[in-house]
Formats: C-alpha cells, sequence, structure tokens
C-alpha cells in the first residue's frame, strides 16, 4: 500500500492493523460509521489523534521497512520525478509532461481511488457472509480494480496472508506472496481456520 500513496510501510502497517483491532469505534483510522467521505479519503485530511506505534512494532524493526520510513518523501519525489525523465527522454518536454500527467498524476489518481473504495465501498456495501462482528462486505465493484479485494469481509473475519482461501478464487496478492512462500522469498504464512463452505 505504500505505493498508493497512503505513507511509509511502518505508518501503513501501524494504521491497517489498528483498523482491524478497532474497526468502526473512534479509533478505527477509517472508520466506516463516519460515513463514506472520511472511510475513502477523509481520514487522510483529519488530525489522527490515536495514532499508536505499537501497532507497527513487527514492521518497524524491519531494516528495509526503516530505509524507506526515512526516506519516503524523497522515494515519492522521486518516483513521479522519474515519470517525467522517462517521457522526456523519449519524446522531450512535451513527452515529459504527458509522460508525468498519465504515468504520475492519473496512475497516482486510479491507484489511490481504487485502494480507498476498500476502506469505503467494503464496510458499507456488499455482503457478509462470513461475519457481522463489524461493516466488513465482500463486494464484486470493488474485485474490478483492486485485484481481488473484493473479499473483505473474509479478511475482517479470518488471519489470513489470503483474501480467501481456494486457489481458483480471483485473488493475484495470493498467488504472488504463496509464490514468493515457494521459493524461500517469505516464511510463516499466516491463514485462518476457515472452512470451505457453499457460500463459495
Amino acid at each position: 500500500m505504500p505505493r498508493a500513496l497512503q505513507n511509509s510501510a511502518i505508518k501503513w502497517a501501524a494504521d491497517h492493523l489498528r483498523h482491524h483491532a478497532r474497526c468502526d469505534k473512534e479509533k478505527d483510522p477509517y472508520n466506516a460509521q463516519q460515513g463514506f467521505w472520511h472511510s475513502h479519503c477523509g481520514w487522510l485530511f483529519t488530525p489522527d489523534r490515536y495514532a499508536d506505534p505499537k501497532y507497527a512494532t513487527r514492521v518497524a524493526n524491519d531494516p528495509i521497512a526503516i530505509w524507506q520510513h526515512r526516506y519516503y518523501p524523497l522515494l515519492l519525489l522521486a518516483g513521479l520525478a522519474g515519470t517525467f525523465f522517462v517521457g522526456f527522454l523519449f519524446n522531450g518536454v512535451l513527452g515529459g509532461i504527458g509522460c508525468f500527467l498519465l504515468a504520475g498524476v492519473g496512475r497516482t489518481f486510479a491507484v489511490l481511488n481504487s485502494t480507498f473504495f476498500i476502506n469505503s465501498l467494503c464496510h458499507l456495501w456488499g455482503r457478509q457472509p462470513h461475519g457481522t462482528s463489524d461493516s466488513s462486505r465482500d463486494s464484486w465493484l470493488v474485485s474490478l480494480v483492486t485485484f481481488g479485494e473484493r473479499y473483505h469481509n473474509y479478511h475482517h473475519m479470518y488471519p489470513d496472508y489470503r483474501n480467501r482461501p481456494c486457489w481458483y478464487h480471483f485473488d493475484p496478492p495470493k498467488w504472488v506472496i504463496h509464490g514468493l512462500y515457494s521459493l524461500g522469498l517469505a516464511t510463516s504464512l499466516r491463514t485462518g481456520s476457515y472452512v470451505e463452505d457453499s457460500l463459495t
């Protein structure tokens, strides 16, 4: 998610874990009970009175995450400047501006909003086949733009690296993570105690 301009990996992990621990309560950073706008992106413009570094403890000890956190603003600027530079190499100033607007600003806008739909739409509209202890919902609409994040109710009900357990469910992140695990590049994959049923 840091690629989606939701801050560094350390800050994002702290917010995400707090969202799960305090879902739909005052300390939830994306609290859907405060409406679509707040859960979609309003939380970015609201002072966070409940920020708590304890939620990022596991990530905050990783040297790569520490480096990324330290240089996040520079990495962000370099990424946006890089789009101009690539366009400039191929078509001068106009190419640079066009590439910056399309691959920089346009892509960022699309990724931000598709990611934010998980916090907003997937907590306001859809089905709750796995539990109703919070507002998380499954949404086909969101899956079209988030590569399988439609199974948000499952994601909230089970501590699992997958958005849905069966291999045939559209869930590219699950396949990537499992591929990395198969190559020895990821370890300790957490899976929930979910038993597949007729809802799938």
